[in-house]
């Protein structure tokens, strides 16, 4: 069985590139709104706010509120996730 560093570590390389994006842009902003995402990457809208549904059902972001569309990588991530900036891996 995958240990929890591990399994959240094969999920991220299993992205696709736009993904990977998506969730750099959320983990830098540290949260931002899908229509600014989308605006700072030049992809439409559609695209980020499906990266951001994919994300979220992998449980690697959240919404933190229950009244606006504003996202932000997971707290018990935030560290794996630097971590694989600095490594080169995300």
């Amino acid at each position: 069985m995958f240990q929890p560093d591990k399994k959240v570590r094969f999920l991220i390389g299993c992205l696709d590139k736009r993904e990977q994006q998506i969730l750099k842009e959320i983990f830098y902003q540290a949260g931002d709104f899908p229509k600014f995402i989308a605006r700072r990457l030049y992809l439409p809208l559609s695209e980020v706010e499906k990266g951001i549904k994919l994300l979220k059902n992998l449980g690697l972001i959240e919404k933190k509120s229950p009244n606006l569309e504003f996202f932000e990588v997971k707290e018990e991530y935030k560290n794996l996730i630097r971590e694989l900036l600095k490594q080169g891996g995300l």
